[in-house]
């Protein structure tokens, strides 16, 4: 696959594509004529449902709202994002009007360029194309239904009138438990009571949450609870839900988790101790898995001063480099960072040959917004630096991170900084964290210095 800069013909460019491998074979006969019942589908690592209905469908402006191609095209350059759905406006090359798939690449540097890269879900792969000819039909950022996972109980949506693959045994009564979500990121295969290894799209399921019909919530008086329940292990009719539980309402005793009727209670300990050993569990895991790609990270960068050659810090070219203007100590390098990504690495280029224009001196800034970032960490850069980590393992999110470059080495004014690496990791919300809980280690935590002790009850069933 070449670059959305390449000079070559798309078409060229598209013969060396290579398809992304599929283990479900159904996928790729995809009829024409043949429409979804579901609203669209998100191919990610991690799934989710999206609701792509009218109103989630308008907030976005389309092609015939616009005087020009060209002011349509930066209208999409602005408001494109990784991981938002899109669909084909016109049929361009291998990709039909109509067609949808979700955002996993882009190139911002000409809005003439193939600047956008998309999964697409008839193709079954990714396609390069034009700012000019995508629509935004919902962005996954914008959703909080929850992720599928092995284990999960669903069913086919009610809105849903026949399924992709078809019904089988199964109907809308059935609820099945995940056994796995296809690689492709667009099928899921469940296992029903009337029929094992069915295969659905993920657009098409949702969650079937447990319920406690005789239990009440304490906190917010929820009946019954929906979701996993927390009960109290020493008063005799004392129940939480989950949002009441993660919030940590007043309540010292130790908790057992029950995911559903029938299953084990698994000991959890009370809502403070609980919050401690996520804190100490999330430092450990650090999040989830490595992302490495550029735009999978980085929402958006911008620089101080001479923006024409802010791409140059990404090109992965070590001989060229952003130049600042400016008064001295006034250049700075700032980083978006894309929901849910916790920073592993953040590394600076630079090189000992430009003397004066080298930095030497840096400070890392970092927040939830740009009028509100704060000092997190200061750096002195060798003289004989090339590469080097600026910050390591971060366990908390920043929405925006700025690197200052507060001088330069024999006083010079400007500097030259030769490219930006970042590597992310997944970043894991409490609700996730709880989600996992039964295999956390709770029995010894740190609170205040002190060494608070418990332990694990034996699981036993809990109506």
């Amino acid at each position: 696959e070449t670059t959305p800069s390449s000079p070559e013909k798309p078409t060229e460019r598209a013969k060396e594509m290579t398809k992304e491998s599929d283990d479900n074979s159904s996928l790729s006969e995809w009829e024409e004529e043949e429409e979804c019942d579901s609203d669209t589908f998100d191919p990610d690592v991690e799934p989710t449902n999206i609701n792509l209905g009218v109103s989630s469908y308008r907030q976005f402006k389309t092609r015939e709202q616009f005087h020009s191609v060209e002011e349509y095209s930066r209208y999409v350059k602005e408001n494109i994002a990784i991981g938002m759905n899109v669909q084909c406006c016109e049929t361009y090359e291998e990709i039909r009007k109509g067609d949808a798939g979700r955002v996993t690449k882009i190139d911002r540097d000409d809005i003439h360029n193939l600047n956008v890269q998309v999964l697409w879900t008839r193709k079954g792969g990714t396609y390069w194309v034009k700012y000019s000819v995508l629509e935004f039909i919902g962005s996954p950022d914008s959703q909080d239904t929850p992720t599928f996972k092995s284990g999960d109980r669903v069913r086919v949506k009610r809105s849903v009138k026949s399924p992709k693959y078809k019904w089988g045994c199964v109907t809308h009564t059935s609820v099945g438990v995940v056994r796995s979500v296809n690689r492709n990121g667009l099928d899921v295969c469940v296992d029903f009571p009337e029929q094992s290894n069915w295969t659905g799209l993920i657009a098409e399921m949702e969650i079937v949450p447990g319920i406690h019909p005789r239990q009440k919530c304490e906190g917010c008086s929820m009946k019954p609870i929906e979701g996993p329940r927390f009960h109290c292990q020493v008063c005799a009719d004392f129940d939480f839900c989950q949002e009441c539980f993660i919030r940590g309402q007043a309540h010292d005793h130790a908790f057992e988790r029950v995911d559903d009727q029938g299953q084990p209670a698994v000991y959890v300990g009370s809502p403070k101790t609980c919050r401690i050993a996520m804190k100490h569990k999330k430092k450990k895991m650090l999040g989830g898995s490595i992302v490495n790609e550029w735009d999978q990270v980085v929402r958006h960068l911008s620089v101080s001063s001479n923006e024409n050659q802010a791409h140059r810090l990404t090109d992965g070219n070590d001989s060229t480099y952003w130049q600042s203007s400016g008064p001295q100590g006034k250049h700075w390098i700032r980083l978006e960072i894309q929901p849910k990504i916790l920073i592993e690495q953040l590394s600076i280029q630079v090189s000992p040959l430009d003397a004066s224009y080298m930095p030497c001196s840096i400070i890392i800034f970092a927040g939830q917004t740009v009028g509100g970032l704060s000092e997190i960490k200061q750096c002195s850069l060798p003289s004989t630096a090339r590469e080097f980590p600026l910050i390591t393992a971060l366990t908390e999110y920043y929405a925006v991170i700025e690197i200052a470059i507060k001088a330069c080495k024999s006083g010079g004014i400007d500097a030259k900084v030769h490219g930006i690496n970042v590597l992310g990791r997944v970043d894991m919300t409490e609700e996730e964290l709880v989600a996992n809980f039964s295999f956390m280690t709770v029995d010894e935590v740190m609170d205040d210095g002190n060494h608070i002790r418990h332990h694990r009850k034996k699981p036993e069933f809990v109506d």
